[in-house]
């Protein structure tokens, strides 16, 4: 049988399918033919079966890391109805589990293995894979990787890293949203060819696009009305967290089903409002941007954007989970000002700060000679430097040689034991008991849990790891409970001169290029929805995709309703209240050892935070916020001019 002969009978005897898709059946040869690619293709247009085949035809086990649990846990299920070996390794599974999944690996028993990029940062997750033959690696939503891309996650940065550590030669690239530029980065990282970036179609006839200008206080009105005519299930999609809650609640009391969506929900909640808005055919869901990957919901009939997206990628990612089964679907987007300028403003609450730089480096290179231990929550609050902002930096300077990480712990580690302790020694030969003695003598115990003392532990001449690898083996053998909190990595300094001014200014002029990166896309997006020609075809323009036509017939430009965004309206500005917040938000600041910067100044008056506010509680301060809704440039002109 030849291999293409292999390729249909399996897709058919295993999906059930008895053709490919336009796109598949290049990047399964690709793959087949031991290359790597890239597959950019629209939302819902089969990316899964492009590593799905193939790794069921290849020797190995296929190893794909992926941004969501819930995506990870639905691809494993369906392949697991297919009859296809396949797993998780991720934190929701219980310890037995988790050794029999292990074993799995290190026998090659899988087909399928899905991780997520966190993990695949432990070193003890890479030792167990490099005991395993992996066939190819795939990375789902590729464009995480991507400095450039609109959904930029800094873990993936280390990911081709890894992939070379654990000597895997083929990668598959996903991604609904790359453009150009992303799709050359992505291949650039991952030494893709031009001729393995392959591209579907991102026009879909199906969905009807359009947008609204719309104030904000006209917003639940417009909802109502739009709801009373919708039909089936559909997505309303929010900036905010507390803002899915508050929606969901009004759409509720006014008679309609919703549920509220967002990532601080609990697991359990969120797998169940995930089932219901499959099972059902028309529940709304109300959600940020956490909601729809991993969820395949053929019939969503409509998708409206509440607020304003934050790029076109986005946008068009969201709107791509209407009309997956062919029927129409229509998409609005709800488009003012007052918005506008609230998303303008959140990019500008993440801009780095020299100062802030400046803390960070000196905190970490400082004393050259020594190991650092960092622990990402307490360092942001040092720094006033967002935990994700900070995450990117402590990835740039481990891939640019300025730090490496040797291992990780929790700082604050209890213990409880299961069963009497003289029980436990008695299981051990006389020097484990010895060394076992030790190591409980370094947690100070309150009735049942003991918290570890690392000062003790020094005492006793413990190393960290050492500690955290017995710890670990008597939790799986379970002859103890363990809590842990403060995840702390320590990094050496294999670069012992460090010129921090030099770096200071290296890693501001980077920031600047992505912040205004970030507040083009937001302009970009808004002039898309301005515009006066097919929205249809602009977006598969943006995309690379020259095959859209013209004029779509069933966009609202092409049907004659331009959006027109008008001038933002000027705030009424209290000058003399204003300056009498900022003296005493001044004061404050002074008290607590805090440079009251222009920049903070600005991010008081909008109500926008940053970690020094919530260290030092600002936000209960008289005036916070007493500017919201005025742009960020606009108020940080006043106070450099003085005016305020």
């Amino acid at each position: 049988m030849t291999q293409q002969q292999q390729l249909f009978q399996t897709l058919q005897s295993t999906f059930g399918h008895t053709t490919l898709r336009p796109g598949q059946s290049e990047v399964i040869e690709s793959i087949l033919q031991g290359q790597s690619a890239i597959a950019i293709f629209a939302t819902g247009a089969g990316k899964s079966l492009c590593y799905q085949l193939p790794a069921i035809l290849k020797q190995g086990m296929c190893l794909v890391v992926s941004p969501l649990l819930a995506l990870m846990h639905e691809q494993r299920d369906y392949l697991q109805s297919k009859g296809v070996a396949t797993a998780c390794l991720d934190s929701t599974q219980s310890k037995e589990e988790t050794l029999r999944i292990e074993n799995a690996v290190r026998d090659n028993a899988l087909k399928v293995l899905f991780i997520s990029v966190e993990r695949l940062n432990s070193q003890k997750a890479r030792t167990l894979l490099s005991q395993s033959n992996i066939s190819f690696l795939v990375i789902d939503e590729a464009h995480c990787i991507s400095e450039w891309g609109h959904n930029f996650r800094p873990d993936y940065l280390k990911v081709a890293k890894y992939r070379h550590e654990l000597g895997i030669n083929q990668v598959l690239l996903l991604t609904a949203t790359a453009t150009n530029k992303v799709a050359r980065d992505m291949a650039g990282k991952f030494d893709v060819s031009d001729q393995n970036i392959i591209r579907t179609g991102f026009y879909r006839k199906n969905l009807f696009l359009s947008a609204a200008h719309i104030s904000e206080s006209q917003k639940d009105e417009y909802l109502l009305a739009f709801l009373k005519k919708a039909k089936g299930a559909g997505i309303v999609y929010v900036t905010q967290q507390k803002q899915a809650e508050e929606v969901a609640k009004m759409i509720t009391a006014c008679g309609f089903p919703a549920e509220a969506f967002h990532a601080s929900l609990q697991s359990e909640k969120k797998a169940q409002i995930q089932a219901d808005f499959l099972a059902k055919a028309n529940l709304i869901v109300v959600a940020t941007i956490a909601f729809g990957m991993g969820v395949d919901k053929p019939d969503v009939r409509w998708v409206l954007h509440y607020d304003m997206p934050k790029s076109i990628e986005g946008y068009s990612q969201e709107v791509g989970r209407a009309g997956r089964d062919g029927e129409n679907a229509h998409c609005v987007a709800l488009i003012n000002n007052e918005k506008i300028a609230t998303l303008e403003n959140f990019v500008y609450a993440s801009a780095l700060e020299r100062e802030s730089l400046t803390l960070l480096f000196d905190e970490l290179f400082g004393d050259p000679a020594t190991d650092y231990h960092l622990n990402e929550y307490d360092l942001a609050y040092k720094t006033n430097i967002n935990q994700l902002v900070l995450k990117t930096l402590i990835v740039q300077l481990e891939l640019q040689g300025y730090l490496q990480v040797n291992y990780s712990y929790f700082a604050e580690l209890s213990i409880a034991f299961t069963q009497d302790k003289d029980k436990i020694l008695a299981k051990y030969s006389p020097e484990r008991q010895l060394f076992l003695t030790q190591l409980f003598s370094c947690f100070e115990f309150k009735k049942k849990w003991g918290l570890l003392s690392h000062q003790a532990l020094s005492e006793q001449n413990i190393p960290q790891a050492k500690a955290q690898e017995v710890v670990e083996y008597l939790q799986n053998q379970q002859l103890i409970d363990v809590k842990v909190a403060k995840y702390t990595s320590v990094y050496s300094k294999p670069i012992q001169q460090v010129n921090i001014n030099e770096l200071v200014e290296s890693f501001y002029q980077q920031s600047q290029i992505k912040e205004q990166g970030e507040l083009a896309r937001l302009r970009h997006l808004l002039k898309f929805f301005q515009l006066t020609s097919c929205y249809h075809k602009a977006l598969a323009s943006y995309f690379g995709d020259m095959h859209a036509p013209e004029q779509c017939g069933h966009c609202g430009v092409c049907c004659g309703k331009q959006l027109i965004v008008n001038a933002q309206e000027s705030h009424e500005l209290d000058i003399e209240t204003t300056r009498n917040t900022l003296r005493d938000a001044s004061q404050f600041a002074s008290q607590r050892g805090v440079i009251f910067s222009t920049h903070l100044k600005a991010l008081f008056l909008l109500g926008l935070n940053c970690p020094y506010f919530t260290k030092y509680k600002f936000r209960q301060l008289e005036g916070f916020g007493s500017l919201s809704g005025v742009k960020y440039e606009k108020a940080k002109a006043l106070i450099m001019e003085r005016a305020l």
